[in-house]
């Protein structure tokens, strides 16, 4: 009897391995809700701000995703977060910490060359083949 009941627990416990799933994020949101902060002078750090990810409706079997966030401004790379972020099922957020970076040049950066977020992972995501997102940007303006 407990040969049998020890299978069971064997056999449940491996199906529920097997229920594991990997999910792919497929956008990402702009920091600080799109809205830049204000007053922001040179040589200063940054605010902490989070963005927001969804994630794609196609799943694989596997553990949970694991990618990395890198932060640009004005297409440069400000603060490559070292920290992998585990994907979660329903989407997310992952953070950018106050003081990662310091704004060293004034300006304004608007569009393509404002502040944002792309996140990348090592194997094609099955509901679209990518290997990153880049999320929205948010316009952000330096002074001197």
């Amino acid at each position: 009897m407990n040969k049998i009941y020890l299978l069971f627990v064997c056999c449940f416990m491996s199906l529920a391995a097997s229920a594991v799933v990997t999910t792919y994020p497929i956008s990402v949101s702009a920091p600080y809700g799109g809205t830049g902060p204000t007053g922001i002078c040179q040589n200063s750090g940054n605010t902490g701000t989070v963005v927001a990810y969804s994630v794609c409706p196609t799943t694989a079997a596997g553990p949970a995703l694991q990618v990395m966030a890198t932060w640009y401004l004005n297409g440069t790379i400000v603060y490559p977060d070292p920290t992998p972020h585990a994907i979660a099922a329903g989407g997310g957020t992952i953070a950018l910490p106050a003081a990662a970076f310091t704004y060293s040049t004034y300006g304004t950066y608007t569009g393509s060359n404002g502040l944002y977020c792309v996140l990348s992972w090592t194997t094609p995501a099955p509901c679209d083949s990518l290997t990153s997102v880049q999320g929205a940007s948010t316009d952000i303006t330096v002074n001197e």
